[in-house]
């Protein structure tokens, strides 16, 4: 059995593939996702919404990932193609079972807004 760091690991790493499927495989049905822009009760909802923003990214710049018992911590630069400001975001994952049961992500969301009111795509 995989420990959570290895999959909340498996979850990024198909995630930076582009591998929805793969991703959504490593998530809950009754996932909760909560961030300063969304809150999602369902795993389905939460990959639809990311699948909306990625095409926004360039990189994902992991600084550092710890874990402790069923969470784990990413710590990471958010690289979004210009006019999108590089973001430094915090993901904690709760890890039930083998699966991700919870996400949450904390971030400054005031750059973003403001380079989508001055014409970034949505």
């Amino acid at each position: 059995m995989k420990t959570p760091k290895e999959i909340v690991a498996s979850y990024h790493a198909a995630m930076g593939k582009g591998d929805w499927k793969g991703a959504r495989a490593h998530l809950k049905d009754d996932l909760v996702f909560t961030g300063p822009l969304d809150r999602f009760n369902k795993a389905d909802d939460y990959i639809a919404a990311l699948q909306k923003l990625y095409p926004m990214v360039e990189k994902v710049d992991v600084k550092g990932m710890f874990s402790e018992k069923d969470d784990v911590v990413i710590l990471c630069d958010l690289h979004f193609k210009p006019p999108m400001p590089t973001m430094y975001v915090v993901e904690w994952y709760h890890v039930s079972g083998d699966k991700i049961a919870r996400v949450q992500v904390v971030f400054d969301p005031r750059p973003m807004a403001g380079a989508m009111a001055s014409g970034a795509p949505h």
